[in-house]
């Protein structure tokens, strides 16, 4: 029995290390910028598999092995939280991060079901496939209330023709191309014995890369800016460790930082532009209704600088009957009037973060970090801001698209305040930041970000980073940006590609049925 086992295992290696292979390809791809061109080559390890190790081991469980190892490599930033601010020991966070490792994997697990019924061998299995990834994408970053995180459209989402395509079609139009030119290739090479039927197919199978590489042409550019009504941002990096963030010993300290370098900020900004100063997620230690010595030092500093003031921090608003306060991490407005003009609530919350996902059916489950059991805002609207307005989003809503969409489509840029330094040293930071330089691409508008310990960033209209903050920098980071005036064709229409995708899906589908192949 002992030798067995060896054999066993021996026989599954194959079936085993093409899988994890895939895994490591894409962390590399949507991990690390250097490592983005390895996306166009990593689903070919698990095509494979699929094709010469499915006797060994199941489709579907292969896809489940490559998500899992994915999503635990690349998601493993999240453990610094729980194990730096919570008392779980550390194997209970590793755990934890298994079932979100399981959870992702089961994304993973029904595209391999998908490859192991359809392999790719033909235009209409690549397109069919290539849908199904993009329509797992979507589901991942709508269902149980989302996590769009990596998706697969960043691997061409930070290059210049993948820019060009984002106004139009969004990252998940990207998602849908790497997809297909991975499955492409791999069908490709399974015809590699026949020269002349390879040419014929790769014809067949660069027709559609070729009209997306044109659509951009097509389509002219993205709506214009503003250019006579320039707008100056100064984004403010305190820098203040989560360690002594909300400690009161610390809370004068803190907010003095705060107040010095904005000052310093109004002091460099040019006059007769409207300035906005831009405080991080959670930067007001308290909750504003009791702190009137806050609410005062807020409006004198936008009142006394002639500027506007965004900060963010908690909130509650009381209800009726027995029931507790609701708790609101939100966003206030200051204007150089010295007035509270306007309030945001943080609309998406972070599951066992800020709020207990089926916390009354579930009581004994706690949150995975400290602080209020926040609630959900409702419905957002954008900002004022002079003769303008901005998008204002809060930590992870900066990597929902079509949320971002929606609510940026009538503003004339993006802001996006953050706290990452739950997540220390990690990948977590820059991959946060990354993920959300994609929506300046897609709505062709001026994002500003603003983060407690870094990375503040300044991201153009094309997706590129202007300027940045690094981590653990204290400083002020100050820029010119102009107001869009109108949404792009993805802004306006967020669910129309996925749409077009999933028709075109279905029709492939259609077309495999026909022709009596793929589906068993």
């Amino acid at each position: 029995m002992a030798g067995r086992l060896p054999r066993r295992f021996a026989t599954l290696l194959p079936a085993l290390a093409a899988p994890a292979a895939t895994a490591v390809l894409l962390h590399l791809a949507l991990g690390y910028p250097a490592g983005r061109f390895l996306g166009l080559a990593a689903l070919l390890p698990l095509c494979w598999s699929l094709d010469h190790q499915r006797e060994r081991l199941s489709p579907g469980r292969q896809g489940l092995l490559c998500g899992f190892i994915f999503a635990y490599l690349d998601l493993f930033w999240i453990t610094h939280s729980i194990s730096s601010f919570t008392s779980l020991p550390y194997l209970a966070t590793l755990a934890i991060m298994a079932l979100l490792a399981a959870y992702f994997s089961l994304y993973f697990g029904a595209f391999g079901w998908l490859l192991g019924r359809c392999p790719p061998r033909s235009l209409a299995a690549v397109i069919f496939l290539a849908g199904g990834w993009t329509v797992l994408e979507l589901c991942r970053g709508t269902l149980v209330y989302g996590f769009p995180w990596n998706l697969l459209g960043g691997v061409l989402g930070h290059s210049g023709w993948g820019r060009s395509l984002l106004p139009l079609g969004g990252v998940y139009l990207l998602s849908f191309l790497v997809c297909y030119l991975n499955l492409a290739v791999f069908a490709l090479w399974q015809q590699h014995r026949s020269w002349p039927a390879t040419g014929r197919a790769l014809g067949k199978f660069a027709l559609l890369p070729a009209i997306l590489l044109t659509l951009p042409l097509l389509a002219g550019p993205p709506p214009g800016l503003d250019q006579h009504r320039p707008l100056t941002v100064s984004l403010v990096q305190p820098n203040i460790p989560q360690a002594i963030k909300w400690d009161p010993a610390y809370r004068e300290q803190n907010f003095a930082r705060l107040e010095a370098l904005s000052r310093r900020a109004a002091a460099a900004a040019p006059a007769g532009i409207p300035h906005l100063v831009v405080w991080p997620e959670a930067a007001i230690p308290d909750f504003l209704q009791d702190a009137p010595d806050f609410r005062r030092r807020l409006a004198a500093l936008a009142r006394k600088n002639h500027c506007y003031l965004l900060a963010g921090g908690p909130r509650y608003q009381r209800r009726d009957g027995k029931r507790p306060p609701a708790y609101f991490n939100s966003a206030f407005l200051y204007s150089p009037a010295g007035e509270l003009a306007a309030t945001y609530d943080k609309v998406k919350l972070v599951p066992f973060g800020e709020f207990i996902p089926g916390g009354r059916l579930l009581p004994f489950i706690g949150k995975l970090v400290p602080g209020a059991d926040f609630s959900p805002g409702r419905r957002p609207a954008p900002l004022p801001f002079g003769a303008t307005s901005m998008a204002v989003s809060i930590c992870f809503e900066g990597i929902f698209p079509a949320y971002i969409a929606e609510l940026g489509r009538q503003a004339g840029f993006l802001v996006n305040i953050t706290n990452d330094s739950w997540f220390g040293k990690t990948a977590g930071p820059r991959q946060h930041l990354e993920n959300t330089m994609l929506r300046a691409a897609e709505n062709h508008r001026w994002l500003v970000r603003c983060a407690n310990t870094g990375i503040s960033a300044v991201v153009t209209p094309n997706g590129r980073r202007e300027k940045s903050l690094p981590l653990n920098c204290k400083g002020i980071l100050q820029t010119t940006i102009y107001p869009a005036r109108e949404p792009t064709f993805y802004a306006a229409h967020p669910w129309l590609p996925p749409a077009a995708i999933l028709l075109a899906a279905a029709g492939a589908w259609l077309c495999l049925r026909r022709r009596a192949k793929g589906f068993a």
